[in-house]
């Protein structure tokens, strides 16, 4: 059988796509090129950090130059933040339980990064702000 595809195209259900760099990317595809989850570029989404174009109801797509952006920005943040503290060391720094740490940040309180249904993760510069925020001088 001869493939009479042109070089570089992906058939879909109906027609060849040509694929190209300033083609939009699905969600599925975001994630693999920037090694995260589909949830996670859903919630970059949702929150506004990664821009996208919306076709429809629930067709969602991200430019090249988005991720781009969203690589260099996440780059800079790693540079600064390698991992953030889990709410137990934070509990342990401020000297109360890690629930009342959870609560504060869903509260809205103390910032903090999801890192899944339960977890969360703090900066050393958000909790050295709050300690300074909440400390009462004489």
């Amino acid at each position: 059988m001869v493939d009479i595809r042109p070089p570089g195209c992906i058939i879909g259900v109906h027609m060849a796509t040509p694929i190209s760099e300033t083609a939009p990317l699905s969600p599925r595809e975001v994630a693999a090129r920037l090694g995260i989850g589909i949830w996670r570029v859903r919630d970059l989404i949702r929150s506004g950090r990664l821009p996208c174009l919306r076709f429809g109801h629930r067709t969602v797509r991200v430019t090249a130059a988005s991720v781009a952006a969203l690589e260099q920005v996440r780059a800079e943040e790693g540079a600064r933040e390698v991992r953030g503290l889990s709410v137990k060391e934070v509990g342990k720094i401020l000297n109360v339980s890690p629930w009342t740490v959870r609560a504060w940040i869903r509260a809205g309180r103390l910032r903090s990064i999801s890192t899944g249904p339960a977890g969360y993760r703090i900066a050393k510069p958000d909790v050295m702000r709050w300690i300074r925020a909440t400390t009462v001088t004489r």
